[in-house]
C-alpha cells in the first residue's frame, strides 16, 4: 500500500468514526462479536456493486399480487372464510391491527430458513434480522403479509412461516404466522422480541425490494 493510499485510508477511517451513529453498548458488542457481519454490512454500503448472494440460491421467491378489492374488514373476513384459514379466537381483526396500504401491486416475497440465512442451530431474532438487512431484504408490510397468507394455497403440510413485519423502536415486531398443520391452514399474530431464539429450521419471510427484483 502506497503512502498516498495509507493517508487516504486514515482520512476515510477518521471520517467514518466521526459519522458513526449512536448505539447502545449491547448493540456495539453484537457487532464486535460478529465482525463478519460488520464486514458484509460495510461492503453493502460502500461497495453495493460488489458480489452479493443470489437470493434464489438461498431460499424461495414467491410472487404476491395484492388484491386491492379487499378494502374493508368484512372483505378480509370473507376472504379468509373462503380460503378456510383459521385465525384463532381473535379472528381476522387481530391480524389487521397494524394494516397499512402500499403502492405496489406485485411484490416478491423471499422465504428461507434460519439455517439458510447462515445460522445452523439457534440464533437470536436480532441477529437473523441483521443478516436479512445485509442481504438487502426488507420487512413485510401487513398488506403484503395478509395477501401472501391468502394466496399461499400450495403451502406444504407441517410448514410454518414467520412473516417478518416492521419492528418497533425496541427491535420487536408483531409477526404474522402462516401455517399448515397437515389438514388445514391457519394464521396468527405473535409479538417477538430481538432476544427471542429462533431454530435453524424456522422459516422467515421478507420482501425483496424493487431494486433487487430488477437484478
Amino acid at each position: 500500500m502506497s503512502k498516498q493510499t495509507q493517508g487516504q485510508v486514515l482520512k476515510f477511517t477518521a471520517v467514518l468514526m466521526q459519522n458513526l451513529p449512536e448505539m447502545s453498548g449491547e448493540r456495539m458488542q453484537d457487532w464486535l462479536e460478529h465482525p463478519g457481519y460488520m464486514k458484509r454490512a460495510l461492503k453493502s454500503v460502500f461497495c453495493p456493486e460488489g458480489d452479493m448472494p443470489d437470493l434464489k440460491k438461498i431460499g424461495k421467491i414467491f410472487k404476491v399480487r395484492l388484491n386491492k378489492n379487499l378494502k374493508t374488514e368484512d372483505d378480509f373476513c370473507e376472504a379468509f372464510m373462503m380460503e378456510r384459514i383459521w385465525t384463532g379466537p381473535a379472528g381476522v381483526p387481530c391480524l389487521l391491527g397494524n394494516f397499512v396500504r402500499v403502492n405496489e401491486v406485485d411484490v416478491d416475497l423471499f422465504v428461507a430458513s434460519v439455517a439458510e440465512l447462515g445460522f445452523q442451530s439457534t440464533a437470536m431474532v436480532k441477529w437473523v434480522l441483521q443478516r436479512a438487512m445485509i442481504l438487502g431484504l426488507e420487512y413485510c408490510p401487513f398488506e403484503v403479509a395478509i395477501n401472501f397468507i391468502l394466496q399461499n394455497r400450495s403451502q406444504s403440510k407441517g410448514e410454518r412461516i414467520c412473516i417478518c413485519t416492521p419492528t418497533d423502536s425496541f427491535g420487536a415486531m408483531q409477526a404474522l404466522y402462516c401455517e399448515h398443520n397437515g389438514t388445514s391452514r391457519s394464521s396468527e399474530k405473535r409479538y417477538i422480541t430481538g432476544s427471542d431464539l429462533l431454530f435453524g429450521t424456522d422459516l422467515l419471510a421478507f420482501v425483496v425490494p424493487t431494486s433487487k427484483k430488477a437484478q
